[in-house]
């Protein structure tokens, strides 16, 4: 890929790691399924559909189910809160099976971990043992009364039994931005 061909130079404290150490097609080791950026599901995966073992965008995908993996991710989120970082936020976690990034998150004390979810329920364990959920429905939601002048419905959003379906509003966070530069109502400079 034009990440690397999956290979890492050691550094520090960090062995360098190869093609073993990301998911890959039986037949050839540099390459792997895809997530479908327009559908978001995985239909060459195998099992089908299974997109924890597929690469999103084309970044390599961690086989996170090998030890040496999840010592390797470990030990960068322990430097990480070695420096001061006592909050985490797991882009693309529904990429990423529950088991293995327990394992991995778990290695260090956060004070509050959320994920990055879009749609679905979420697996009980993947609550218990990873952490919370961003409710992107809610926030979105909340920046629209906020930021787009619509100040005269925000008391319907103090009932914050509602946003993405299936999310349980305890285990959800509701950040008031999300990629504005992405957004239609992007102004930059303001």
């Amino acid at each position: 890929s034009r990440f690397g061909n999956r290979r890492l130079p050691s550094h520090d404290d960090f062995e360098a790691v190869g093609p073993e150490h990301f998911h890959h097609l039986q037949s050839d080791r540099l390459r792997n399924c895809p997530v479908n950026t327009e559908t978001w599901m995985c239909p060459d995966s195998d099992p089908p559909n299974d997109c924890t073992m597929c690469d999103l965008f084309g970044l390599p995908d961690w086989s996170t189910e090998l030890l040496q993996v999840q010592t390797y991710l470990a030990l960068h989120l322990k430097e990480l809160h070695s420096l001061g970082v006592t909050m985490l936020r797991i882009d693309a976690a529904s990429y990423i099976h529950p088991t293995d990034l327990s394992k991995i998150v778990n290695q260090v004390p956060w004070d509050y971990v959320f994920q990055e979810w879009w749609a679905g329920v979420p697996h009980p364990a993947r609550t218990r043992y990873v952490g919370g959920y961003r409710d992107i429905f809610y926030a979105r939601s909340l920046n629209q009364k906020l930021v787009l002048g619509k100040v005269e419905e925000l008391p319907l959003l103090l009932n914050i039994t509602f946003g993405l379906e299936g999310l349980d509003p305890a285990q959800a966070l509701w950040p008031l931005t999300f990629h504005d530069a992405r957004s239609e109502y992007y102004t930059p400079g303001v």
